[in-house]
């Protein structure tokens, strides 16, 4: 269980998170959503402990403390010099993982991601779509309770977005997964829960049923529409 109870956050003058509650339960695959600007990244960051908030706090089930998260931000930040391998390698020291338990961990992402014949080849020499599985392999190497998403199929073509819904599809029972995305037909296909943001504010949070409910759309692409004025992928409404 993910809890966002009264999260701010501030750049100076610009406010990008404004008393941001919601719930993301066990088992559960919640988006967030909302245009350009609205405090996605950041709130993405704070949950997973890259950014300190302003206020309020995030509590994972009856605890402050973290538990083991992977993430894949939109920037995938991986070191083109080494082999997919040597990145497996890199990311499951960091977190710890060490003899027979890191090389099984390796080994299980490489086959989930569809990576086996790639982990000799230098990650510059990848595609965008394997470097994606690659971000992907990483985050989900030392088995995290939680896994956050951010753009994971952002310039993928369909049959990379589609290996991509399995190996997440693989991960996903008992784990909670929050994911952004403007792809509204995909967030329908692999998600259970809303959250949709502008302005740095929760417009509207709940199951997808709920949003479509309130809203009065038959899709989320026109729920979000009627919710925030805009496409998704575009600026928000000016004030």
């Amino acid at each position: 269980m993910v809890r966002v109870e009264g999260v701010a956050k501030s750049y100076g003058k610009i406010v990008a998170c404004r008393d941001i509650r919601f719930s993301a339960p066990d088992g559960t695959i919640t988006a967030v959503v909302g245009p350009n600007g609205a405090g996605k990244s950041t709130l993405l960051s704070i949950i997973a402990g890259v950014l300190d908030a302003d206020g309020g706090m995030v509590s994972f089930g009856d605890s402050s403390d973290r538990p083991p998260i992977g993430v894949l931000f939109e920037q995938n930040p991986l070191y083109p010099d080494m082999t997919v391998r040597e990145e497996l390698l890199f990311f499951a020291g960091i977190h710890g993982l060490v003899g027979n338990a890191l090389s099984q961990a390796i080994e299980r992402e490489l086959v989930r991601c569809a990576l086996t014949e790639e982990a000799g080849r230098r990650v510059a020499r990848l595609s965008k779509g394997q470097r994606q599985r690659v971000g992907l392999a990483q985050a989900l190497v030392h088995d995290p309770e939680i896994l956050i998403l951010d753009e994971p199929t952002d310039g993928l073509d369909p049959v990379q977005t589609a290996q991509f819904r399995t190996i997440i599809a693989d991960f996903s029972p008992g784990k909670t997964i929050i994911v952004s995305s403007h792809d509204m037909s995909e967030i329908e296909r692999i998600c259970s829960r809303v959250v949709v943001m502008n302005r740095g504010t929760v417009a509207v949070e709940g199951s997808v049923g709920d949003v479509l409910a309130r809203s009065g759309a038959t899709s989320l692409d026109d729920a979000f529409r009627a919710i925030v004025g805009t496409d998704p992928g575009s600026g928000g409404v000016s004030p």
